[in-house]
Protein backbone atom coordinates (compact mmCIF):
# COMPACT_ATOMS: atom_id res chain seq x y z
CA UNK A 1 0.00 0.00 0.00
CA UNK A 2 2.62 2.29 1.21
CA UNK A 3 4.70 1.63 -2.51
CA UNK A 4 1.25 2.45 -4.37
CA UNK A 5 0.65 6.10 -2.62
CA UNK A 6 4.37 6.55 -2.98
CA UNK A 7 4.26 5.81 -7.08
CA UNK A 8 0.82 8.00 -7.06
CA UNK A 9 2.82 11.11 -5.63
CA UNK A 10 5.42 11.00 -7.58
CA UNK A 11 3.26 10.47 -10.89
CA UNK A 12 1.00 13.43 -9.69
CA UNK A 13 4.61 15.55 -8.62
CA UNK A 14 5.85 14.75 -12.08
CA UNK A 15 2.84 16.02 -13.75
CA UNK A 16 2.56 19.12 -11.57
CA UNK A 17 5.94 20.14 -12.53
CA UNK A 18 5.07 19.57 -16.59
CA UNK A 19 2.64 21.53 -16.01
CA UNK A 20 3.56 23.99 -14.16
CA UNK A 21 6.25 24.94 -16.61
CA UNK A 22 3.86 24.96 -19.22
CA UNK A 23 1.28 27.75 -19.69
CA UNK A 24 -1.28 25.42 -17.40
CA UNK A 25 0.09 27.12 -14.40
CA UNK A 26 -3.06 27.49 -12.77
CA UNK A 27 -4.12 23.50 -13.73
CA UNK A 28 -1.10 22.19 -12.06
CA UNK A 29 -2.37 22.88 -8.77
CA UNK A 30 -4.77 19.81 -8.49
CA UNK A 31 -1.34 17.56 -9.29
CA UNK A 32 0.50 18.86 -6.89
CA UNK A 33 -2.12 18.97 -3.87
CA UNK A 34 -2.44 15.31 -4.98
CA UNK A 35 0.78 14.82 -5.16
CA UNK A 36 1.17 15.88 -1.21
CA UNK A 37 -1.60 14.21 -0.07
CA UNK A 38 -0.60 11.26 -1.59
CA UNK A 39 2.78 11.09 -0.39
CA UNK A 40 1.36 12.22 3.42
CA UNK A 41 -0.53 9.10 3.05
CA UNK A 42 2.56 6.83 1.87
CA UNK A 43 4.32 8.69 4.95
CA UNK A 44 1.56 8.13 7.41
CA UNK A 45 1.70 4.47 6.19
CA UNK A 46 5.67 3.71 6.30
CA UNK A 47 7.12 3.15 9.57
CA UNK A 48 10.54 3.40 9.78
CA UNK A 49 10.88 1.69 5.78
CA UNK A 50 11.19 3.17 2.51
CA UNK A 51 11.09 6.90 3.35
CA UNK A 52 13.28 7.85 0.51
CA UNK A 53 10.70 7.90 -2.34
CA UNK A 54 8.75 9.85 -0.02
CA UNK A 55 10.36 12.48 0.71
CA UNK A 56 11.55 12.41 -2.90
CA UNK A 57 7.91 13.07 -4.05
CA UNK A 58 7.55 15.80 -1.31
CA UNK A 59 10.35 17.60 -2.96
CA UNK A 60 9.32 17.19 -6.47
CA UNK A 61 5.71 18.95 -5.02
CA UNK A 62 7.45 21.60 -3.54
CA UNK A 63 9.10 22.67 -6.99
CA UNK A 64 6.25 22.72 -8.26
CA UNK A 65 4.32 25.01 -6.26
CA UNK A 66 7.58 27.27 -6.45
CA UNK A 67 6.83 27.06 -9.87
CA UNK A 68 3.35 28.02 -10.03
CA UNK A 69 3.71 30.77 -7.05
CA UNK A 70 6.99 32.32 -9.41
CA UNK A 71 4.93 31.97 -12.64
CA UNK A 72 1.76 33.83 -10.85
CA UNK A 73 3.94 36.44 -9.48
CA UNK A 74 6.05 37.68 -11.97
CA UNK A 75 4.35 36.71 -15.35
CA UNK A 76 1.21 38.49 -14.47
CA UNK A 77 2.52 41.79 -14.72
CA UNK A 78 3.72 41.03 -18.29
CA UNK A 79 0.05 40.21 -19.48
CA UNK A 80 -1.30 43.02 -17.86
CA UNK A 81 1.16 45.21 -20.20
CA UNK A 82 0.40 43.07 -23.17
CA UNK A 83 -3.29 43.75 -22.73
CA UNK A 84 -3.38 46.94 -22.55
CA UNK A 85 -1.27 46.80 -25.95
CA UNK A 86 -3.73 45.15 -27.42
CA UNK A 87 -6.57 47.07 -26.26
CA UNK A 88 -4.48 50.32 -27.77
CA UNK A 89 -4.10 48.51 -30.75
CA UNK A 90 -7.76 47.36 -31.37
CA UNK A 91 -9.02 51.46 -30.51
CA UNK A 92 -6.17 52.61 -33.49
CA UNK A 93 -7.67 49.83 -35.87
CA UNK A 94 -11.05 50.94 -35.34
CA UNK A 95 -10.16 54.88 -35.59
CA UNK A 96 -8.64 53.79 -38.84
CA UNK A 97 -11.69 51.90 -39.61
CA UNK A 98 -13.85 54.96 -39.20
CA UNK A 99 -12.06 57.34 -41.14
CA UNK A 100 -11.57 54.54 -43.93
CA UNK A 101 -16.30 54.57 -44.04
CA UNK A 102 -16.20 58.31 -43.54
CA UNK A 103 -14.38 58.51 -46.92
CA UNK A 104 -16.20 55.69 -48.81
CA UNK A 105 -19.44 57.84 -47.88
CA UNK A 106 -17.94 61.00 -49.02
CA UNK A 107 -17.05 59.36 -52.39
CA UNK A 108 -20.32 58.02 -52.36
CA UNK A 109 -21.99 61.07 -52.26
CA UNK A 110 -19.58 62.67 -54.67
CA UNK A 111 -20.87 60.20 -57.17
CA UNK A 112 -24.10 60.54 -56.44
CA UNK A 113 -23.97 64.57 -57.13
CA UNK A 114 -22.16 63.62 -60.37
CA UNK A 115 -24.71 61.50 -61.56
CA UNK A 116 -27.73 63.90 -60.82
CA UNK A 117 -25.98 66.91 -62.26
Amino acid sequence: MRILFSILGLIAAILAIILAILPLEKIALIPAILSMIFALIAFLIAKNEGKRLIKFTFVLALIAFAIIIYKNIFASESQVKLDEDFIEKSKQSEEKAIEELENLEELDNFEVSDSIN
